[in-house]
C-alpha cells in the first residue's frame, strides 16, 4: 500500500461522521484527508477505544451501546453508526441491578 498511515482519535472520527460544520476550517481539513484516503494517497487507522467499542457493537449487531459520553450519545440511531441505539447505561424496561 502506498502513502502515509494516519491515525485518528475519536474526536476527529466523530466530527467526520456527524459532518460537524461548527468549525468549517477543521471540517475542511478532515475532508481533505478523507479525499486523500479515497485516492489511496494515504491510509487511515482508527483504533481508539471509542471507535473500537462502537465498531464492535455494529459488527456484532448489538441492540444497545451504553455510554455516558455526550458526543457518542448524540449519534444515537444515526446512519453514521448504522442505526445503533446509543443510550446511557441502564437496562431497558427495568431498574434491576446488573450484578
Amino acid at each position: 500500500m502506498k502513502g502515509d498511515l494516519i491515525c485518528w482519535d475519536s474526536s476527529v472520527l466523530i466530527d467526520w461522521l456527524k459532518g460537524d460544520e461548527s468549525d468549517l476550517s477543521r471540517m475542511k481539513d478532515i475532508k481533505t484527508v478523507v479525499e486523500s484516503i479515497g485516492r489511496g494517497d494515504c491510509r487511515l487507522v482508527v483504533s481508539t477505544p471509542d471507535a473500537v467499542h462502537v465498531a464492535t457493537a455494529i459488527v456484532n449487531k448489538a441492540k444497545f451501546f451504553h455510554t455516558f459520553d455526550n458526543t457518542l450519545l448524540s449519534l444515537d440511531g444515526k446512519n453514521e453508526v448504522e442505526g445503533l441505539k446509543i443510550t446511557p447505561c441502564h437496562i431497558q424496561g427495568t431498574s434491576a441491578p446488573l450484578f
